[in-house]
């Protein structure tokens, strides 16, 4: 065999089996790159699809909370009261305390009359905070579907020095519903 190779008469058979040899193997790394490029290629349109769903997806619903925005009325004000007794002896003071702030709905009104006018209570989970004050009743009594939540709960001291403490309710509504 060593003689062969070494052969000046077969030279040329060598570099014909060394081109050929090299030519196979091209060949097999061109397949083999046009195949994983190919999948690549759909890995990566799959991914880019996946992409554009999940953007258009997301710009869906964003045009929504921007609708639903625009649609949206918000106020907010200082609860009434809140330094009174309720009926059954508890204390707005002590269920204040209780509360929690920016719970959706964890406030809800209750309609009622005061000295023979219309009033609306402000009830919580663990009872009366207080009421609505008398320039917001015409307005939220207009609304259909009223939605409220405890925005702020603070506290002060008044002129005895005794810590009071207070919230603010945000009312929201679809400006459409009303």
């Amino acid at each position: 065999m060593k003689k062969f190779i070494m052969d000046k008469n077969n030279l040329w058979i060598n570099i014909l089996l060394m081109f050929l040899t090299y030519g196979i193997w091209l060949i097999v790394y061109i397949v083999l790159k046009l195949k994983y490029t190919n999948e690549n290629k759909e890995s990566q349109n799959k991914i880019n699809k996946n992409i554009q769903e999940q953007t258009n997806q997301y710009l869906k619903e964003a045009e929504k909370r921007k609708q639903d925005q625009d649609d949206e009325e918000r106020f907010y004000f200082n609860v009434a009261g809140v330094t009174y007794d309720n009926n059954d002896g508890s204390s707005r003071q002590a269920v204040i305390k209780n509360c929690k702030k920016f719970d959706n709905n964890n406030a809800f009104f209750k309609k009622s009359k005061y000295n023979g006018k219309p009033s609306i209570e402000i009830w919580t989970d663990y009872g009366q905070i207080g009421n609505v004050p008398s320039e917001y009743i015409d307005k939220i009594l207009s609304i259909k579907n009223v939605h409220s939540y405890i925005s702020n709960i603070d506290s002060f001291y008044n002129e005895k020095n005794k810590k009071t403490m207070f919230c603010e309710i945000t009312v929201f509504y679809k400006k459409s519903e009303q």
